[in-house]
Order: structure tokens, then sequence, then C-alpha cells
């Protein structure tokens, strides 16, 4: 991806950092990625997620003087996102991404509470596992928070994140009635239920589900923020994290444009090679317009974020475009192979599936779809005419 050798995005960067890099992504190969495929469990192994941890992944963009500013998501962001070059199908990007970064960032903004602080070390080091449960079940009937001596007792449904059936904490957010809380929740404690939905597209290392609580106690010591707090802290580590996403799209796309071209340019089609059909040549252009214009865009917007000029809701529109329209390459590109129905194992078909399951997008974020494709089209387009 070369982010943290782009131009303006090196002095971010030291010698330390390009070697931390480097060894994460030596060890994260392709041949260990398979063997992850294989056994979807096997990254929540201590030993697996231990090593991520002592190899210093969920400590990227660690901050040092307290709260994390911009420098320092752009840092998070950008090292994650090259020590998994070679998550090139997606299989264990959405898992690191809610540890290594939404839970990471959001215990460095509350580093203030002492039960952050607690957990800090242990997240740091991999010897637990964080998911988050953000969004209620039901959107008429939210998860309930009844004040109780010391704390709250919650009753409800919330869904959880991935790394769901391995979290030892959950990051959950619920309504007092005065304020909207966030607090950490151990998934053991009483009363607490997880149910899994859904295992990932293409057996990936993440499934998602739900968490349901039966007056779970949560001690205010818990209690990480709420109000005007809460929100900052939200808009910033989300922002961060849409931002990796569009990194993970870009990432697909690349890899799904290499396999086009190597597995139909080739293939004859009534005497013709492949390469000479016009949808072909379409669809490789298009493909290639859109890589170049997308990697240009996320470098252009880590820089800002370094520089602390954090455009949320543009950030939230390239998020849901680029995995968007990284989805509809690989549809296209499977229907030029012979269509999907026929290739169900195939390594096209493969990619595919991942995109599909990391195209979930929030209401917010379908609403800036269209203004912030209407933007980047513009750039998509003028580099076409210049050539």
């Amino acid at each position: 991806m070369h982010f943290l050798t782009h131009p303006s995005l090196a002095p971010l960067f030291d010698a330390g950092d390009l070697a931390a890099v480097s060894a994460l992504r030596d060890h994260l190969s392709p041949e260990r990625l398979d063997a992850m495929q294989a056994d979807p469990g096997a990254l929540y192994a201590p030993e697996s997620w231990g090593a991520l941890g002592r190899m210093g992944l969920f400590a990227f963009g660690r901050s040092e003087t307290g709260a994390p500013n911009g420098r320092d998501l752009a840092r998070a962001v950008a090292m994650i996102a090259e020590g998994l070059v070679h998550d090139v199908r997606g299989e264990i990007d959405m898992a690191i991404y809610v540890h290594a970064l939404v839970a990471l960032q959001t215990m460095q903004f509350y580093n203030d509470r002492p039960s952050a602080q607690a957990l800090l070390p242990d997240l740091r080091a991999g010897r637990i596992v964080f998911c988050t449960a953000y969004t209620d079940a039901d959107p008429g009937t939210p998860l309930r928070a009844t004040p109780v001596p010391g704390g709250f007792r919650l009753s409800g449904r919330k869904w959880l994140s991935v790394n769901m059936p391995h979290a030892d904490i959950a990051m959950v957010t619920f309504d007092t009635g005065l304020d909207r809380l966030a607090a950490t929740v151990r998934m053991d404690a009483a009363g607490l239920r997880r149910e899994t939905l859904r295992q990932a597209a293409g057996n990936s290392a993440y499934s998602q589900g739900a968490a349901v609580f039966d007056e779970v106690f949560v001690p205010e010591a818990d209690v990480l923020s709420g109000g005007l707090r809460r929100l900052r802290v939200w808009n910033r580590v989300m922002s961060a994290s849409r931002l990796l996403n569009a990194i993970s799209a870009l990432r697909s796309l690349d890899y799904l444009i290499s396999l086009v071209m190597a597995q139909l340019a080739d293939r004859h089609v009534a005497g013709a090679p492949f390469r000479a059909m016009p949808q072909y040549r379409r669809w490789v252009h298009s493909a290639k317009t859109f890589a170049v214009v997308l990697r240009g865009t996320i470098a252009a917007t880590l820089r800002d974020m370094a520089d602390n000029r954090i455009d949320e809701s543009g950030i939230a529109g390239l998020k849901a475009l680029s995995v968007n329209r990284a989805f509809a390459f690989a549809q296209e590109a499977q229907e030029m192979a012979g269509g999907a129905s026929t290739l169900h194992d195939n390594e096209m078909s493969l990619v595919g599936a991942s995109m599909s399951h990391h195209r979930f997008s929030s209401g917010g974020e379908a609403q800036l779809l269209a203004i912030y494709a209407t933007s980047l089209s513009r750039k998509h387009s003028g580099r076409r005419a210049a050539a």
C-alpha cells in the first residue's frame, strides 16, 4: 500500500516504525492467513493473539502524552493497514480493527478513568480480546439502564461486533434517560449471554452476533463517559476505523485487478483473446483508475488527519463509496468470468464474498455517499480526460 513511504506521510514514521510493520507483515504471511482461514478460531488462540500484541500491533498509534491526537490516529491507521497488506481477502482485518484501533484508541481517550488505565496494558499485550456493542438490536426497545447503588443494571439486547465469540470485554453504549453513556462490560458478567448470528463470508476469522443483557450490573467505575465527550470520542475513533475500511476495499480491489488480468486476459472467446473484448478493457481501465484516485484520496485524508483536520462526514462518505464501488467491481468481474453461481469456490468469488461482508454502513453514511461520490467522480473524470 506504501502509505508509510508516501512523500506526504513519511515524516510521521521512523526506522523503528518501519521495522515493526515489516516484521508484522512477514508474520502475517499469505501462508499463515490461509491457515487461519482453515481454522477461524486460531487467530484468537492465546499464542496467536499474544504474538500480535508482542509485535506491537495493538499499540500502533500509542499516545504517550494522554488522549491521542490526529497524528496518533493517522499513524495507527497507516501502520495497521501496512501490517495487514497480505490480507487481500479481508480475512482478519475487521477483527484487528475493532481491537487494535477502536478499542485501543477509545481506552486512550478515556485514560483518565481508572477502568481504562487498568485495561490498557492487557489490551496492548494481547492478553484480552475486545469487541463492541454500540447498536441496539431493536431501536424501538433500546438497552435499558436502571440506576442502582454503585452503578447501573442493563436489560435488553445489543448487536455485537466482530470478535464476539472470543471477546473478554465489550464496550457498550446505553441510555439512562438523562444521558447516553459508554462503559466496559466483562463478557462473563452474570446475566449476560451472547448469540452468534452470522459467521463471516468466506470462512473469515470473525463473526457477528448479539448480547442479551438480563439485569447485568455495571459498576460506576466501569463507566467511561457520556455527553459531548462521548460523542467526540466516538466521532474521532469511528473516522479512523472508516478510513481503515476504505483501505481494506482498496487492498481487495488491487488484488481483484491482478486476478482478473491473470485469469481472464488470455482466455479466448469466439476465437479472440479476452483482453481484446470491450467489456474487459472497460473494466480494467475503470478499476485501475478508481484505485489510483482512491489511493491518492486516502493518502491526502491521512495527511489531513495527522494535521488534526478530520473531516468526519467526508471520511464516512469515502468509506461507503470505496466499499460499495469495490464490491460492484467484484460483481462485474464474476460476471465476466462466467457468473458467481458457477464460481462459488473461485478466488474472485471469495474476494467478492468478503467485500459483501464489509458492506455495512450506517444510515448517516448512506446519506453522505451521494454527496461524496460526486466529488470523487469529478477527480475520476478529470484523470480520464487527462489520459
